[in-house]
């Protein structure tokens, strides 16, 4: 997180308490405990895919292709396809994607913050969780 980030928890957290809490520990989770986009992500694909008449499916995402980030599987998808992409394709996949993705119903991308204090308790006894929406 970085320090602006860091400030607004740090208000928001004040705000939340009256006090400004003694944090010795902050625990991230991002994508895929909390929230599994991983099927969202398969749909942008394939919605991006479909618009130049390529087909990705269910298993082969999940076979062969997750675990790549968007760029990765891109260049790996059009190798496997042998579609000889250039460099300026990839990009535009990507950023393609990305918009699908953004605009996908229900996506809400996040990170949960926890806050605790010195002696292992949550503040105020119970887990102070922040969303921060990117």
């Amino acid at each position: 997180m970085n320090r602006p980030e860091a400030g607004r928890a740090s208000a928001i957290m004040r705000r939340m308490s009256g006090v400004r809490p003694s944090i010795t520990t902050i625990v991230f989770d991002f994508d895929g405990v909390l929230a599994d986009t991983e099927r969202l992500h398969l749909r942008a694909f394939q919605e991006v895919f479909a618009a130049r008449g390529w087909s990705l499916d269910e298993t082969a995402y999940f076979d062969q292709y997750l675990g790549y980030d968007d760029r990765g599987l891109v260049l790996a998808f059009g190798e496997d396809q042998r579609l000889g992409l250039t460099s300026r394709d990839v990009q535009t996949l990507v950023t393609d994607k990305g918009k699908v993705f953004a605009s996908a119903e229900g996506i809400q991308q996040f990170a949960v913050i926890i806050f605790v204090q010195t002696d292992g308790k949550c503040i105020d006894g119970k887990v102070a969780a922040i969303l921060v929406i990117f």
